[in-house]
């Protein structure tokens, strides 16, 4: 049972390329037209040459590109599935997207952050790697020819789920932010008076022994705990 657990485990981390989404219910209900229905049973399907052979090999369990690549498709398969339910649901929100929103969607997802003056500090190394993972995030979704469609589907999701989490409707539900949550929030986050302290490194070996000491990790210019 345990080398089943480590076996799946391992499968998981590897197929984690493929992300989920939420899909948000809605009250109306949509149709799929018959002619969007795929029938061609004449598809190609991409297979593996040598699918016995072993991609992991440890002394507990071998894992083979053949159970690797039909996990793939399982995720992936789902993620597609998803993204055109979503899609469905949400064309209300999805033709309110504008140009803007697309724009800032795609800097936080590719930096981690919309600010302009953020994204002008990060080294262009750094950017150059970012851009790279975006691009191999949006293959692995799925939308490397249509990052337009995957971007509005992305803000619209968040849009809906944001005017959702502050409809007074949802009162009642745990995930509700009304005025109250949001001045809670301050209320016990918010601290009057901070200080700090300047401290220069004699070489960035130094800095980062200290930080490890304290548990601080740098990102985007930034300290946070770890």
């Amino acid at each position: 049972m345990r080398l089943q657990t480590m076996k799946k485990t391992m499968l998981l981390m590897m197929t984690v390329m493929a992300g989920f989404s939420v899909v948000a219910c809605k009250d109306n209900t949509t149709t799929v037209p018959t002619s969007d229905i795929i029938t061609e049973t004449n598809a190609v399907i991409p297979q593996l040459t040598n699918p016995d052979a072993v991609f992991y090999q440890s002394e507990d369990f071998s894992l083979t590109y053949g159970e690797l690549y039909a996990e793939m498709k399982i995720n992936d398969g789902l993620t597609q599935l998803l993204n055109m339910v979503d899609s469905q649901l949400l064309a209300t929100e999805i033709s309110a997207v504008t140009a803007e929103e697309i724009a800032n969607k795609k800097n936080f997802l590719t930096y981690g952050t919309d600010d302009p003056d953020e994204i002008a500090d990060i080294s262009l190394e750094n950017k150059a790697d970012y851009e790279e993972f975006y691009e191999q995030n949006l293959v692995l979704a799925g939308y490397e020819d249509d990052e337009d469609d995957y971007l509005r589907l992305v803000v619209a999701k968040d849009n809906y789920a944001l005017a959702a989490m502050k409809d007074a409707a949802n009162s009642e539900e745990t995930w509700f932010v009304g005025p109250s949550t949001i001045a809670n929030y301050y209320s016990n986050t918010y601290r009057e008076a901070l200080s700090s302290l300047k401290i220069r490194f004699m070489s960035e070996t130094e800095a980062k022994d200290v930080m490890k000491s304290l548990n601080l990790v740098g990102s985007l210019g930034k300290l946070y705990r770890y």
